[in-house]
């Protein structure tokens, strides 16, 4: 699938992994919708480097663990930028939890931004894809060859059980 004039959303852009992506997918023409949650700041920056380099660069606010936010996130994107050929989903939490001291609420945070999150969004824009026979879906899961983090639940996203 050719990539210019094509356009992107990934999760969790504003720093790391989904940074590099987004700078990346910028270079080979993509104009790109940049997901963030609690690094506003360095969205915005990312943003206008982008810009800078000749692509479109919007940053979408939204709570992953929230299904209105996700939904109104959609909504945007699909208004000011016209629909997602490529979906990056990079975003996930890494909540400090003993595994000795079950926190339910924490279990929920985890699932919601790290599970459900990832596939609501593939299956929103994967039906979309869908309806117009071409797109693509990257779930970034994180590795952790020598186990999970210590004090963190290790939850990953599942890969969509549907073809883009």
């Amino acid at each position: 699938m050719p990539l210019t004039n094509k356009k992107a959303l990934i999760t969790g852009g504003g720093s790391g992994l989904g940074l590099a992506i987004a700078h990346r997918l910028a270079q080979v023409g993509m104009d790109i919708a940049l997901h963030c949650h609690s690094s506003a700041d360095q969205a915005q920056q990312i943003a206008q480097n982008i810009g800078r380099q000749g692509q479109k660069c919007v940053v979408f606010h939204a709570d992953l663990a929230d299904h209105d936010q996700i939904e109104a996130m959609l909504e945007q994107i699909s208004s000011q930028l016209g629909p997602v050929d490529v979906l990056v989903n990079n975003a996930a939490v890494f909540l400090p939890t003993p595994p000795d001291a079950f926190d339910t609420d924490v279990w929920q945070q985890t699932f919601r931004i790290n599970v459900f999150a990832p596939a609501m969004l593939a299956k929103h824009i994967g039906m979309q894809m869908k309806a117009r026979g071409a797109g693509r879906i990257i779930n970034i899961l994180t590795s952790l060859p020598n186990g999970p983090f210590p004090r963190t639940p290790p939850i990953a996203p599942p890969r969509p059980p549907w073809p883009a």
